[in-house]
């Protein structure tokens, strides 16, 4: 079957095989208990983006775990990584192991075994981390030399009597171990941690590559390892958000994607649910094509419903799982409208009546998703159930659930607070005089400890800062709004967890609501705002926060954008020129695309020919003005701007450019636009000069 050449330089990552020198960096391939993984490279990544979240980092087992990065949620599982039990399922555990060696060819037995203590005891997990059963598979598939399963594919479907013993004791033992990272990734984050940076990882992904051009679904062997693939990269993305980035990496999203095309349908859901959490937002056209696959994934989860533990053995899956994708999905605004037109709110009404509590958690977030678009929220006002639900849940004791519930419920409202009865928290960060104008910073959690900094640095200058630093008394939403009501200025800190977060969204849009001055931060290195937050930050200047030493060099300048806008006294305003920098630099990355709000759009072709320069206006019908909101994405406000012709649009320009505060009024109140497809509008226009 030839000779394994899985191995990969720890340097630079090319295959190689040990102990040989690279024949890219050319430094030695160095030996080690796991030679497909490139520890290095991984730890440092998931290192970095796992510091800035609320995960425990631990690398406190001995042998091969000391290598390697095990993510723990809080409070979980932490005793049970230090103190392995000393139990029978533990013994047997270690003795099977221990069997798994070059003198020993039942391999598939042992394997067996272990199933089936692992199903009944996950305590078993730590162990087999511990130990390195990747290890173990690498043995097993270097011994007998298979570099993907297509070499096994000698297997006739369904005439098991007429293969070889020997390739079906491979196969067999090669399928029991797929079942076992499979099993094991399903219930333990530590577990998926451990499997990125192993052996079984990169066999995975090379099996994926070369089985997609195959007629897989055929063969036994063929499906059997593109199913267990799949799944243990879903329990991957669904346990390990950060894990994008090394998925992206290893080009994950072109290697899943063409099994959307599957005529396998568990192989289907699968895929789109990993898609679900590695795709970027311009991406997402992958699956924005039809609307079957909504429909599919719909299906499924009814399916999951019909039954009383909520999962359906016909695809694999439970509702919670699939909830989850659907909430990653809900973050793309296309993906919105699409949801609630093909039928999601049905579902999520029954989810809301008699779901899980996990279950009713992630349908609430999805729905405050879904509610930032203009049609789901016209559609959700005439779903009494939903509304008298959301109302009810409000006053939940998991603050998460009536977190939720009060801004799906804002957002369908359109709410505005002007209290002056409202207090503020001592865990809230703005001093003094309560009601003075003050610096807002919006945030989404995991930029906290820098943007403490940045807080703290701001008062040191004289300055008024407002941040939510734990919770607010009274009603969460109402202190934001509170907030934003009395901000001379609002910092937004824009990342990609911000873009995705419904409570930062509620926020910036609320911001946007009441037509208050911002300054954009970019707290994620190399993030280029998109979707919604694109079009929110337009060119305007961004300053970078994203590590803490940035935070004493980008200081001065932010003072100097500031102008004085929150001081406390503005006899301060100015500072010596020696504590400020050049200015900050204009995001030439950050665009401003318009997002189109019609899933089928197919553009008259005189469209195509449509004049784009401003002189050229005067003469346009009221025809040409509604192809030209067709082009721009804005067909589902076309009857809004009935009787426009060229003329009026060129006086509507001219508006915008000598009042530009008359021109938002006019497209908010007079053509009732919503945030996005005002900035639309508005660049649209602005464009045609």
């Amino acid at each position: 079957m030839g000779n394994a050449s899985g191995r990969r330089c720890i340097d630079c990552g090319v295959h190689a095989s040990y102990p040989s020198l690279c024949s890219a960096c050319s430094k030695c391939c160095q030996p080690s208990e796991n030679s497909w993984t490139r520890k290095d490279r991984t730890r440092n990544n998931l290192l970095a983006e796992c510091n800035k979240t609320n995960i425990i980092v631990e690398a406190s087992l001995d042998s091969y775990m000391t290598e390697q990065i095990v993510l723990v949620k809080p409070d979980k599982d932490v005793q049970a990584i230090n103190e392995v039990p000393d139990d029978p399922d533990s013994i047997h555990t270690l003795e099977f192991l221990d069997g798994m060696n070059e003198k020993n060819d039942d391999w598939s037995t042992l394997l067996a075994h272990l199933l089936s203590i692992t199903k009944k005891d996950d305590r078993v997990i730590y162990i087999l981390m511990e130990k390195n059963v990747d290890a173990k598979f690498e043995m097993f598939i270097e011994t007998h030399h298979i570099n993907d399963v297509l070499e096994m594919n000698t297997f006739p479907n369904k005439e098991a009597d007429s293969v070889p013993i020997k390739l079906q004791t491979i196969w067999s033992t090669v399928k029991r171990f797929l079942m076992l990272f499979w099993i094991c990734c399903d219930t333990n984050v530590n577990f998926c941690q451990y499997t990125l940076s192993s052996t079984m990882f990169y066999f995975l992904m090379n099996n994926l590559k070369s089985l997609a051009l195959k007629s897989y679904h055929e063969h036994e062997v063929c499906l059997f390892t593109v199913k267990a693939a799949l799944g243990i990269i879903h329990n991957i993305t669904r346990h390990l958000p950060n894990s994008k980035i090394l998925l992206r990496s290893e080009n994950a999203v072109s290697t899943v994607h063409p099994y959307l095309k599957s005529k396998i349908a568990m192989v289907r859901i699968k895929s789109l649910m990993i898609l679900s959490f590695i795709l970027s937002e311009h991406e997402n056209v992958m699956i924005n094509t039809e609307d079957e696959n909504f429909v599919f994934i719909f299906e499924v989860l009814a399916d999951a419903l019909k039954n009383n533990d909520h999962k359906t053995a016909k695809f694999g899956m439970s509702a919670i799982e699939i909830l989850k994708g659907l909430n990653q999905l809900a973050v793309n605004d296309e993906n919105k409208l699409r949801m609630v037109s093909n039928g999601v709110l049905e579902l999520f009404e029954v989810l809301l009546l008699r779901g899980f509590l996990e279950e009713v958690k992630v349908t609430i977030v999805t729905l405050w998703s879904l509610s930032f678009h203009h049609y789901n929220k016209s559609k959700m006002k005439k779903c009494p159930h939903i509304v008298k639900k959301l109302q009810e849940l409000k006053c939940h004791p998991d603050t998460e659930i009536s977190h939720a519930a009060r801004g799906t419920v804002w957002e369908l409202m359109n709410m505005k607070v002007s209290s002056t009865t409202l207090r503020w928290s001592s865990n809230t960060s703005s001093e003094n005089d309560p009601w003075k104008p003050h610096i807002m910073i919006s945030y989404q959690w995991d930029s906290q400890n820098i943007m403490l900094r940045v807080k703290d640095r701001l008062k040191q200058a004289g300055y008024k800062v407002w941040m939510d630093v734990e919770h607010m008394t009274g009603s969460t939403l109402e202190a934001m709004a509170l907030a934003v009501e009395k901000a001379a200025v609002v910092l937004l800190c824009m990342s990609q967890k911000y873009k995705e977060s419904p409570n930062c969204r509620t926020e910036a849009e609320y911001v946007y609501r009441l037509r208050k001055d911002f300054i954009p931060l970019r707290v994620q290195e190399g993030y280029v705002a998109d979707g919604w937050l694109g079009i929110l930050a337009g060119t305007r200047l961004y300053f970078d926060f994203y590590s803490e030493p940035m935070v004493d060099v980008q200081i001065p300048r932010l003072v100097r954008e500031l102008n004085g806008r929150g001081l406390i006294n503005p006899t301060m305003k100015d500072l010596p020129d020696s504590a400020i920098t050049s200015s900050p630099r204009r995001p030439e990355q950050l665009t401003a695309t318009p997002i189109p709000t019609r899933i089928h759009r197919e553009l008259d072709s005189d469209l195509l020919r449509l004049p784009t320069v401003m002189s050229h206006l005067s003469p346009w019908s009221e025809t040409e003005v509604k192809q030209w909101l067709l082009s721009v994405g804005l067909d589902e406000y076309i009857e809004s701007f009935s009787g426009m012709t060229g003329t009026l649009l060129k006086e509507l320009r001219t508006i915008q450019s000598t009042a530009p505060e008359s021109f938002i009024a006019i497209l908010k109140n007079d053509y009732r636009l919503p945030i996005l497809a005002l900035l639309t509008f508005s660049r649209s226009l602005r464009s045609l000069e």
